[in-house]
């Protein structure tokens, strides 16, 4: 069972909140302050340009909606953002990025619309 979790953490694609200005190393798009991005081979991809800009960003703080869009998705992803602490390894997790499937109207009707 912990190999099983193991694994499927290291499989999760990871998206950054950026804290600094970057730029896509593909593409050239800026990538402002607070916009995502992905690290690819230790470059900085737009979401546009890591095949990632279809995912619906998913706020932190409801938890069962989370679930219900894991289960019936098929690429999800995780956005982190580094803490302004001075070792700058804590990492906190802010969200979830979906893809909604068709069942998206679903969730919403599940959660009672809060």
């Amino acid at each position: 069972m912990i190999a099983t979790t193991s694994a499927k953490r290291q499989a999760e694609i990871v998206v950054f909140s950026v804290l600094k200005p970057s730029v896509c190393s593909s593409c050239g798009a800026e990538i402002g302050k607070g916009a995502l991005l992905r690290m690819e081979k230790q470059r900085p991809l737009c979401l546009a340009c890591a095949d990632l800009d279809h995912l619906a960003y998913l706020p932190a703080g409801d938890a069962a909606l989370s679930r219900r869009s894991r289960k019936h998705s098929t690429l999800s992803a995780v956005v982190v953002r580094s803490a302004a602490r001075a070792s700058g390894t804590d990492v906190t997790v802010q969200a979830v990025l979906e893809q909604w499937t068709s069942e998206a109207d679903d969730f919403t009707a599940d959660r009672g619309d809060r």
